[in-house]
């Protein structure tokens, strides 16, 4: 069947037959059997796809195109490793060794002997900490809907519309990616005089696990526009640039 209708699109090449390029799967039709549909020469699967799109939402040639996992998944791991190589860097600065084991036993057993002091130079890294990320999600994404891991893989986050964020909405795309952590630098301030603000932190880490798999699993679940909840919340979206 398949060479049937090779030979059958040769013969018309050869006989001098007009054909016409289908504007959304490239593939070339006689002229005749081509038609304007929604503002495109399609042939007949150009049709079915374009009724596709638009029942899905996906979006249309010379439309916004979302971003795919690869890239956004290497865009996440290039601002993990600027983040991680931050936070060692405020640790040195702050003269902690976090492979050292008095370091180890402070955090593991905060109420141990001479623990109070490397708590809290620890609670006071981790704030410091968590407000430059949040400044660099706020600033980069609400500046030009980029971090940096983003510039590298040429993708950007925007409203669902296509506009840019600007600097709230930004913020607020931020808290809903942080999820129950966001309130863990308020819990980390009362380290040195609350003894149970190590094990809420904690806690909250554990929440913040559970939040950034039902996050993840919401995205690769959406095989259209790869939508996590958290771009789900702030009606956000991520595409190609």
């Amino acid at each position: 069947m398949g060479q049937d209708i090779e030979f059958y699109f040769n013969d018309m090449r050869e006989g001098g037959e007009l054909l016409e390029k289908c504007q959304i799967t490239g593939k070339e039709y006689p002229k005749e059997d081509t038609v304007e549909f929604l503002g495109f020469r399609v042939g007949v699967e150009g049709k079915l796809e374009l009724l596709r799109r638009l029942k899905t939402g996906a979006a249309f040639p010379g439309e916004m195109e979302a971003a795919r996992f690869g890239p956004r998944f290497v865009a996440l791991l290039v601002d993990g490793i600027l983040i991680i190589s931050m936070t060692f860097l405020l640790y040195a600065l702050a003269g902690i060794s976090v492979f050292s084991p008095e370091f180890i036993n402070a955090i593991s057993m905060p109420d141990s002997p001479g623990a109070a002091e490397i708590v809290w130079m620890n609670s006071l890294v981790e704030v410091t900490g968590f407000i430059i990320v949040t400044a660099y999600y706020t600033v980069l994404h609400g500046m030009a809907g980029q971090t940096v891991g983003k510039m590298a893989m040429r993708i950007k986050v925007v409203n669902q519309d296509g506009t840019p964020l600007g600097y709230r909405k930004a913020f607020m795309r931020f808290v809903a990616m942080e999820g129950p952590y966001v309130f863990a630098p308020f819990v980390l301030l009362l380290a040195g005089v609350w003894d149970k603000a190590s094990n809420v932190e904690s806690g909250l880490m554990s929440l913040f696990w559970i939040w950034f798999m039902v996050d993840a699993g919401l995205a690769l679940a959406d095989r259209e526009e790869l939508k996590s909840l958290h771009d789900r919340l702030a009606t956000t979206r991520v595409i190609l640039k």
